[in-house]
């Protein structure tokens, strides 16, 4: 029997059994489809808590071999701790050290420095005589 001679009723129960097999090829697709995307979230939260203890490791041993090297922990002005060798907390010493030490001014030695030798302090008695006699004068 060709499809051509097939009567209604058996069309319609040809057709049912297609829609059937359709109907279970796409309920076998979505559980596949389902089974693929549990595996791979599993597979990310695997990869997640691995990389988290791999992180948590790295920092731990990071700080032993820190400590084991005399390195000091410290906090930079943005919040982040840090790490100084020895030696990056000796440069940071003295750099700390010439900003506290701020030079003033000093009138001695500005003077030195422009070979002005002593006139400039007797000159500044002198005037400092003149307006205390002036001031006298006056005043009496």
């Amino acid at each position: 029997m060709t499809p051509s001679n097939k009567t209604p009723p058996d069309l319609s129960n040809l057709r049912e059994e297609i829609l059937a097999e359709l109907e279970l090829e796409h309920q076998e697709r979505e559980q596949r489809a389902h089974r693929k995307a549990q595996r791979r979230k599993q597979k990310r939260r695997v990869e997640r808590k691995r990389s988290k203890e791999v992180e948590e490791l790295r920092a731990q041993m990071r700080r032993e071999f820190y400590v084991d090297k005399g390195y000091k922990e410290r906090v930079d002005p943005t919040g982040r701790q840090m790490y100084l060798s020895p030696t990056e907390l000796k440069n940071k010493q003295r750099q700390k050290g010439k900003k506290r030490r701020k030079k003033s001014f000093d009138m001695f030695e500005w003077m030195q420095s422009y070979n002005l030798g002593e006139w400039p302090i007797y000159l500044g008695i002198g005037v400092l005589a003149v307006v205390t006699g002036i001031l006298l004068t006056r005043g009496g």
